[in-house]
Parts: structure tokens; sequence; C-alpha cells
């Protein structure tokens, strides 16, 4: 079973990209910043990641530029998703 990790602030985008994953069968894991997305990382294998482009502190941009400059993470799929973010930053 692959193993999805939803990166988002907002806990009802996390509840509702869980129930569309759980029912094909993914493993579904959360985290609401990049920092705790970090140590999910650290902790579990993680077969794709869909990551929110603007959370607090650390911003998925931020947080894609640190995996990619990981040997353990830099080849993980990552989603970007943002329903804020503009045509620009996208």
């Amino acid at each position: 079973m692959a193993t999805v990790l939803v990166v988002d602030d907002e806990r009802n985008i996390r509840r509702t990209l869980r129930m569309v994953l759980d029912e094909p069968g993914y493993d579904v894991l959360e985290a609401a910043t990049a920092e705790e997305a970090l140590e999910v990382l650290e902790g579990d294998d993680v077969d794709l990641m869909i990551l929110d482009v603007r959370l607090p502190g650390m911003s998925g941009i931020e947080m894609l530029e640190t995996i990619r400059g990981r040997d353990d993470s830099r080849g993980l799929p990552v989603i970007m998703i943002s329903g804020h973010a503009s045509v620009a930053e996208a």
C-alpha cells in the first residue's frame, strides 16, 4: 500500500484529501506545517507528498527546496497545491 503525506495548515483540506485517498486504499499521513512534515519524513516511508504552497513558518516552496537538497527525499514525488497562491506564484 502506498503512503501519501498531506501537508496543509487547513484541517478541512487535510480531512477532505484523506477521505479521497482512503477510499482507493492509500495510507494517509498528515502534517499541518512543513516542520511537522519533515519529522514525518524522517520516521516514515512516504511514496508521495501533497504539499500546500502557503504554510505557517517554512513555506511549501521552502520545504520543497529543503527536501530536494536531501539524499533521502530528493526523488520523492510532490504535488503542490494552493487555494490562495497567485498565478505568478504558480
